[in-house]
C-alpha cells in the first residue's frame, strides 16, 4: 500500500495497525524509514498496490 501525503508524495509501506473506529491507522514505511500515524482527518489517500 501506499500513502499518498500531497500530489505526486507517496510513502509506500505496509498497515500496521487500525483502530477500531477505523479514524487511525499506523504505517510501517518501506525502507527502514519507521512508522507513522495516519489520522483520517490529515487528510492523506491510503491506497492498495497491486502484487
Amino acid at each position: 500500500m501506499s500513502v499518498k501525503l500531497a500530489p505526486g508524495f507517496e510513502n509506500p509501506g505496509q498497515v500496521d495497525a487500525v483502530s477500531s473506529d477505523h479514524s487511525v491507522v499506523w504505517v510501517n514505511l518501506d525502507g527502514g524509514r519507521g512508522r507513522t500515524l495516519v489520522h483520517c482527518g490529515d487528510g492523506v489517500e491510503i491506497v492498495r498496490q497491486e502484487s
